[in-house]
Parts: structure tokens; sequence; C-alpha cells
């Protein structure tokens, strides 16, 4: 009995990843998109840095080690929001993604939205990230799914989006 007349067989379907221009859009290359994020994360160190070395606090007491974590994770959080919040509404970029002319678009090429933006991209894997060896998993898995011929990473795909050359 072929597969083809088996009514107990699994059903078939031919699954493609989307193709390297992706609705008449050129997609970021993987430089690009590795690039612009250690620009981002340059900028925001260097912002809770200068944050750092303004704040008249003593370091070098343990007790206060939690609340100067929570403290400098809220500051990078702000920086964060003031900085690349604002350009990823108005105009689905980032510092870096600024710096190398990509910017992040829906899968059909419209703007996304702010929520779907921040929210899905950013919220969402950092929330992930903090589930003990689930977020382990995540972290690794996030990167590497864009060596796929979408350029895709999984927070792309949580969010819908895509990022393309501006």
């Amino acid at each position: 009995m072929s597969t083809l007349n088996n009514p107990y067989a699994a059903p078939q379907a031919a699954v493609k990843d989307v193709g390297s221009s992706a609705g008449g859009f050129e997609l970021a290359s993987r430089g690009s998109r590795f690039l612009a994020s250690l620009l981002d994360g340059l900028v925001i160190i260097c912002a809770v840095g200068l944050v750092f070395l303004l704040t008249p606090w003593s370091f070098d007491e343990v007790s206060n080690s939690i609340a100067i974590s929570l403290f400098f994770g809220g500051v990078g959080l702000v920086v964060w929001v003031l900085v690349n919040g604002y350009l990823l509404s108005t105009r689905g970029q980032t510092v870096g993604k600024i710096a190398l002319k990509i910017r992040v678009v829906r899968q059909d090429g419209s703007r996304a939205s702010a929520l779907r933006l921040i929210g899905l991209r950013y919220v969402v894997p950092s929330l992930v990230n903090g589930i003990p060896f689930v977020g382990t998993i995540f972290s690794l898995v996030n990167p590497l799914m864009i060596f796929r011929d979408s350029r895709a990473c999984l927070h792309d795909n949580i969010a819908d989006t895509m990022v393309i050359t501006a």
C-alpha cells in the first residue's frame, strides 16, 4: 500500500522558509543585524556607566548589592526606553539600526506598531529569558535562528516582523 492511498498515514505538507527577499524587500544581512545589536548594547552600557560615575553611592558594600543591581537594571531599562523606545515607535529603528541603515517592519512590509516592536520583540523574550532552564535554551536558540533562509530570529517570529534594509 503506497503512502498516497494510505488513510492512516500522517498528513504531508511542503513547508518552505521565506526566501532572502521577502515581499520585494531586501532583508538585512546577518552581519548588519549583529553590528546593530552590538552598537545598541554599547549605547546602553555607556549611558548606564555615565549614571554609575555620577552616582555618589559607595559600591563597596555587599549589603547593597541587590539594591544596586536593581537600581542599575532600572536605569538601563529607562535609558533603553528613552533612547530606543521612541525611535522604534516612530521609525522602526534603534540607534544601531539607524547607523547600519536597517529597520524593522511587519512581514507584509507595513510599519510595525510600538506595542508589537517593544512588547513582542523585546519584553516577551526578556521575560522568557528569566525562566530557569527554559530561558537558557531560549537565549541560545533565539539568535541562532537567524541562520535560516528567512534570516529571522525567534523574536522576529514571535512579533511577526522582519528586518530589512532601510
